[in-house]
């Protein structure tokens, strides 16, 4: 789905919000489409990855998550947020069992969980 409005009016909006305390409700509504806007993309992508037989979680920022950031970095332009949604897959591998042949290029990441 294309997003509600044009790369400048999404840098207008991210500068209203980052300057004004409160932000205005017509610009948090908004907002709010910006990130909706962005839902297809999400499930479609969620919906490939389960096809890859994958468990993906997936998430929208939220507008308080979106002002935090605009105001957190003063440079940031509302139009350069790449992770307004996002989808993270989490499997248990076995380490130990993986072989050294694999692509360069190919990386495993371990987690622990805290007890």
């Amino acid at each position: 789905m294309p997003l509600p409005m044009s790369r400048n009016q999404l840098d207008r909006l991210g500068q209203r919000l980052r300057s004004t305390v409160p932000p205005a409700d017509e610009d948090l509504r908004s907002l709010q489409e910006v990130i909706l806007a962005h839902r297809g993309s999400l499930a479609a992508v969620a919906d490939g990855l389960l096809s890859l037989g994958l468990r993906p979680t997936t998430r929208l920022k939220t507008s308080t998550t979106l002002l935090d950031k605009l105001r957190r970095e003063s440079g940031m332009r509302l139009s350069q947020v790449h992770d307004i949604a996002g989808a993270r897959i989490v499997e248990d591998v076995d380490l130990l069992g993986q072989t050294r042949s694999g692509s360069p290029d190919q990386r495993s990441v371990a987690r622990r969980e805290a007890c």
